[in-house]
């Protein structure tokens, strides 16, 4: 009798077992966020050009059908789908560079960033930056500023950048708060960062040309750097050849344009469009010391044109 008993019990834990339910692949974050993909992209629409593929993440009704997937993805860690949440919520492109949702597009990139998603923190700064200018929410300055210094202090260049842009448009150029701008630039400029090397020049120049004491000392610098990597550029479209150009064109009201039409045409020989296009500007109006040569004026224009197949970005 004990025998049979013990024989029933081992057949209903046999078939208890076997007739329980495997682990589900919904419960794998990874799975969860292919499956969401697949869905994602399967109800997007055709894009009009069919060279282009349009993200479904970016689609109200395509997005959600998969929303709640990439939600539990993320609530179980998985740093991509986070990081397709903020850009749900972020930066979409037809949308004017405009956010949807700054608070939610942040809260998702931060989780993707603190998953080791570089993609994500270097969003969230963006988002940080573009949002949180001209001081007209204090509590947004301080977020990004926070956040970006914390970036920048582990030397990302990028975040560097986006801290320099942030003090840049949000400052004016003689407070000493405008001071963190260069400074931030300068680091980003340091770590390789090659797209933050526009804005410490325009910051430099912002400072040079203020009320401050130290505007000079700012001006002297930014003009010796400058000098240096016009001689040293190669080709390189609104180089700073161009800039250097612009400094002498218009800067104190200079009375004599030749200066300028030299680095002009330094730039030009570099296949920079604009410095091409002020040359020959220079050379058809004829004034400030600058010989009038409607011949060189339609050379350097034509020269124009076809470095802009080079530069496409400044037509």
């Amino acid at each position: 009798m004990k025998k049979s008993y013990v024989a029933a019990l081992c057949a209903l834990s046999f078939l208890a077992v076997s007739a329980a339910p495997a682990a589900s692949a919904s419960d794998d974050p990874d799975k969860l966020y292919t499956e969401a993909e697949t869905i994602c992209s399967r109800a997007a629409p055709a894009a009009e050009d069919p060279d282009e593929d349009e993200d479904c993440i970016y689609n109200e009704n395509s997005f959600a059908k998969a929303e709640a997937l990439f939600q539990k993805a993320c609530d179980a860690d998985q740093a991509y789908a986070c990081a397709r949440l903020g850009d749900h919520w972020g930066l979409q492109p037809g949308n004017g560079g405009m956010v949807l949702d700054r608070k939610k597009a942040v809260e998702y990139y931060a989780k993707a960033c603190s998953l080791k998603n570089d993609d994500g923190c270097e969003k969230a700064g963006e988002i940080y930056s573009t949002e949180c200018r001209d001081g007209l929410e204090a509590s947004c300055f301080d977020e990004a500023d926070s956040y970006l210094s914390d970036l920048c202090s582990r030397n990302k260049g990028y975040a560097c950048h986006y801290q320099g842009e942030l003090y840049g448009s949000t400052f004016e150029a003689d407070d000493s708060r405008y001071l963190e701008a260069i400074k931030s630039f300068q680091k980003a400029v340091d770590l390789g960062w090659e797209p933050a090397r526009n804005g410490l020049e325009f910051a430099l120049i912002q400072r040079g040309r203020s009320k401050s004491a130290d505007a000079p000392e700012f001006m002297k610098k930014v003009l010796s750097d400058l000098e240096t990597r016009c001689s040293q550029e190669k080709e390189k479209c609104w180089g700073a050849c161009y800039t250097l150009g612009q400094l002498a064109e218009n800067y104190g009201g200079a009375p004599d344009a030749n200066p300028a039409l030299k680095y002009y045409l330094k730039g030009c020989q570099k296949k920079d469009a604009e410095s091409c296009r002020n040359a020959a500007s220079l050379y058809e109006s004829g004034d400030r010391g600058v010989k009038k040569a409607e011949t060189l004026a339609k050379a350097f224009r034509e020269k124009a044109e076809d470095y802009d197949e080079y530069c496409p970005d400044l037509d």
